[in-house]
Order: C-alpha cells, then structure tokens, then sequence
C-alpha cells in the first residue's frame, strides 16, 4: 500500500514538472510591410532539394532546404540559398517544432529570410515568412495567405472568401512600392 501511494505521488509530482515546463511555439501576424522590412533577404524560387541531420552533439535534429532562386527582391541572393530550420527526421527520429516550414521538392515559393549562420538563412517569423506561389491556367502567379498552416497568429485580421493576392501587388506591398 505504502509503495503504491509513493509511486503515484512521485507520478503526479513528475507530471507537474514536466507540465510547468511546457512551451509552444508563438507567432505574433505580421504585415507584409513588416516581414519586407524585417527581413534581409527576400527571394523567389524554386525548392531544389530538403535534407535532415543531427547537429554536431546529436542533441537537435536540423532540416536545410535548398532553393534555387529565381529573383532576388531585396538582398544579394543568386544561384542557391541554404535555409536551415530546428527540426525533421533522420531515421526513427522525429523532432517537431510548430510554427516550423514544411516543404515540398520542386514547390514555388516567395520566402522571407534572415541570416542564420554563414552561408545560410532562417525563414523570419517561422511559417509566415514562407508563401506558396500558386499559378493560374494562364500562368499569372499569385499567393495565398500566410504559410502557417494550421497555426494562427496572434492578432491575425480573420479571413474572408478567397484570399489570392497576385504575386507581384504582395510583392510591391511588401517591399514598400521598392520592386
């Protein structure tokens, strides 16, 4: 009886410690006048490539994705760029940040980046700064909404009907009239 008791108030006290320390992931909206502005490098291109490792302790699991840009609009950016973001999955293991990028090989994208380490960059303001270039049957580009997915920013404006915006007026807003 005595060793039931302990165990379930070493349970109980286990789980308060590990509930205190919970965290989840926040993103704050932002305009897309403040992700221009906020960001040092905006591009658009291509996903050429998506890689997962451990990092150098294999305490974290990192994904780098490789876009092969297209047009630079703010920032020298040609060839490729290396995005790097905390999490992915290398074998069995699995690390999920929310809030984080998805990726799919060969996808469009407009995506805004800030510097991470030398030679490669961050998405800024994780998913909202990834955009999902979409292209009608007569080959007009176009976004559509932020690239949270499932997340919703704090203090996001809520949405109505369709929220396609063509790809060069987001631009143009974005950056300032700049483009």
């Amino acid at each position: 009886m005595r060793r039931t008791a302990y165990a379930m108030r070493a349970a109980a006290a286990i789980a308060l410690l590990l509930a205190s320390d919970a965290q989840g992931t926040r993103i704050e909206h932002r305009t897309p006048r403040q992700m221009g502005a906020g960001s040092a490098l905006v591009v658009q291109g291509r996903v050429a490539g998506i890689r997962s490792y451990w990092n150098g302790t294999r305490t974290k699991i990192l994904t780098e994705t490789r876009i092969s840009v297209d047009r630079s609009l703010k920032g020298d950016a040609e060839g490729e760029v290396a995005v790097i973001q905390l999490g992915g999955t290398v074998g069995h293991v699995r690390m999920r940040v929310e809030g984080a990028v998805s990726w799919e090989r060969g996808e469009e994208v407009l995506l805004f980046l800030e510097p991470f380490r030398p030679g490669s960059y961050q998405v800024y303001g994780l998913s909202l700064g990834k955009y999902r270039v979409e292209r009608d049957g007569r080959g007009r580009a176009f976004v559509r909404g932020a690239g949270h997915g499932a997340a919703e920013p704090l203090g996001a404006p809520e949405r109505e009907g369709d929220s396609r915006v063509p790809l060069d007026l987001f631009i143009n807003d974005a950056l300032d009239g700049r483009m």
